[in-house]
Parts: C-alpha cells; structure tokens; sequence
C-alpha cells in the first residue's frame, strides 16, 4: 500500500491535483502526462492497466488515514474537510470510476 500510495500522490503531481466538479476532465494533456508518467517509470504495457486498477483503492487508503486524523484532532484536516473536503473525495471517486476507460485507452 505504501508504493499506491507513493503512485497516487506522484500522479497527483503528474496531472495535477483537481476537484473534479468543476472542470471537463479528462483533459487530452492531463491523459497525455499520464501516459508519460508511466514512460519515466518504463512500466510494461502488460501492467498497466493494474496503475488504473489501484487508483481508486489508493485513493480510499488515502482517504481512510485522513478519516483516522479527524478523530484524533488534526486541526489542518478539519480545517480542509469543513472547507469540502469530503464531498470533493467523494466526487473524486467517483471521477476516477466514471473516467476509467478513457485512462486505460491513454496508458495502453
């Protein structure tokens, strides 16, 4: 879980980070650097798909350590989730389910 979670957050940083409501996603660029992202890392075209596979269970794993700060009083978390932040992971979930295919088409 560690490299997914290493692999999401570099891929954050690779597509930039998005709240997926208010803008068409996904951008061609956006597909474009994911597609390089997995070209830096000479990932086999047989593997792939498994990067798109993890996303949404990173994404969760992600979310879930965030859950745990909140009930233990992580004050930037909470500022964040009164701001949103739930709703926009809940959206972004369903971003990364709803985009699925046009993911793997890029990546492949």
């Amino acid at each position: 879980m560690i490299l997914r979670g290493r692999l999401l957050r570099a891929f954050n940083d690779a597509v930039g980070a998005f709240d997926p409501s208010p803008y068409e996603w996904p951008k061609p660029s956006s597909l474009q650097r994911l597609r390089l992202f997995l070209d830096a890392y000479e990932l086999p075209a047989a593997q792939r798909s498994r990067v798109i596979d993890a996303l949404v269970e990173a994404h969760e794993w992600c979310y879930r350590i965030v859950r745990g700060a909140l009930s233990n009083g992580h004050e930037p978390f909470e500022r964040t989730w009164r701001a949103g932040g739930d709703a926009r992971a809940q959206r972004t979930r369903a971003w990364l389910l709803a985009h699925e295919g046009e993911m793997r088409n890029a990546v492949a």
